[in-house]
């Protein structure tokens, strides 16, 4: 017994000391985030979720959700849309979807103030279940354009310069 209470002692001695010693480097910084304005003018992205039920329209050959209205963002806003495959799992738009009449998918059109979801396919959807046409929940997420114009030249993403601000060189990257 007085054996086990030696190495027992030992043991924690070894992981007290081991404990101590320099702190490491410090990690890499994260991204400066843009200056916005503060209180209600403050830009911000905002996600909105609403479950939707589409009408059939007969001459085009889509189901339509009614428009759903944010209020007036800039022109410059980004509109992501994802539809609900089940509780808590979005998928983003458009989302391509197979039966056994052929392909439907969801998508969507926005302007600067609303959203309206679609369904549309290469086949006669006037048969399409309830399952896929009434109260399918739906989110929206809408990004201000001051947010994602820092990385944003000519309208195009530029790796150069997320790599730059983040403090990445190309030996960093990782290949898999």
């Amino acid at each position: 017994m007085k054996k086990v209470k030696i190495l027992l002692g030992i043991v924690v001695v070894a992981i007290a000391l081991g404990c101590e010693g320099p702190q490491g480097p410090p990690g890499r910084d994260g991204v400066n985030g843009a200056n916005g304005a503060d209180g209600a003018d403050a830009e911000r992205a905002s996600v909105f979720e609403q479950a939707v039920t589409f009408a059939y329209d007969v001459d085009n050959n889509l189901w339509s959700s009614e428009v759903l209205s944010f209020g007036n963002t800039s022109g410059g806003d980004v509109f992501l849309a994802y539809v609900s495959l089940d509780e808590n799992l979005f998928t983003s738009l458009p989302a391509s979807f197979f039966d056994e009449f052929g392909e439907f998918q969801y998508v969507f059109d926005h302007d600067a103030d609303s959203v309206q979801f679609q369904i549309i396919g290469d086949n006669d959807l006037s048969d399409l279940g309830v399952e896929f046409t009434d109260n399918i929940v739906t989110r929206v997420a809408i990004i201000p354009g001051d947010l994602v114009a820092e990385f944003n030249v000519n309208g195009e993403m530029d790796i150069i310069s997320l790599m730059k601000q983040m403090n990445i060189s190309e030996t960093d990257i990782i290949f898999q």
